[in-house]
C-alpha cells in the first residue's frame, strides 16, 4: 500500500513540475498592450516604451500580440537599429510599424537580443527593454532620440 501511495504521490509530483517547468513568459509577467513616455538613460529625452494594462513596464511582447506596445517596439526596432545607422546592421531590422507582432518583429527581436548578446528568444521581455536601444520624439517637431530604458 505505501508502495501504491508512493508512486501516486510521485507521479503528481512529476506532473505538477511539468506544469511549473512549462510555464513561459506569459506566466512570469503580463503582456503589454500599451506604451509609457519615459526619460532615457543617457539623453533625457522621453522613450516610448511598451506598458502593461496599468503603464508598468515590466511586462512582455511575442508573436499573436498586438497594441500600442507593439507598434512602440517596432518602431524602436526600425528607427534605432535601421533607420539611424543607416541600415548597416542589416534589413531583418525594416520592419512595418502597424502594432501586430508577427514573425517578421519575432526576427526583428531575436536580431536585437543576439546584437545584444542575450538570449535571442524572440520574446519582448524585461531583459530585452533595459538592454535595447528604445525611440523617442515626444511631441512633433522635438528631436529624435534613441535611448536606453532607466531602470
Amino acid at each position: 500500500m505505501k508502495q501504491k501511495i508512493a508512486a501516486i504521490l510521485a507521479a503528481f509530483g512529476l506532473a505538477a513540475g511539468m506544469v511549473l517547468v512549462s510555464s513561459g513568459p506569459a506566466a512570469a509577467s503580463p503582456v503589454c498592450p500599451n506604451s509609457i513616455w519615459l526619460p532615457g538613460k543617457y539623453t533625457g529625452q522621453f522613450i516610448n516604451i511598451p506598458a502593461d494594462a496599468n503603464y508598468n513596464t515590466y511586462c512582455h511582447l511575442q508573436r499573436g500580440a498586438g497594441g500600442t506596445g507593439v507598434k512602440a517596439l517596432q518602431q524602436s526596432i526600425y528607427w534605432c537599429y535601421y533607420v539611424r545607422p543607416n541600415g548597416a546592421w542589416g534589413s531583418v531590422f525594416n520592419i512595418a510599424r502597424d502594432g501586430s507582432y508577427g514573425p517578421k518583429t519575432e526576427a526583428a527581436v531575436r536580431a536585437v537580443q543576439s546584437f545584444h548578446s542575450i538570449s535571442a528568444d524572440g520574446v519582448y521581455g524585461p531583459q530585452t527593454r533595459n538592454t535595447m536601444l528604445h525611440f523617442g520624439q515626444f511631441e512633433a517637431g522635438d528631436p529624435d532620440t534613441c535611448d536606453y530604458f532607466k531602470a
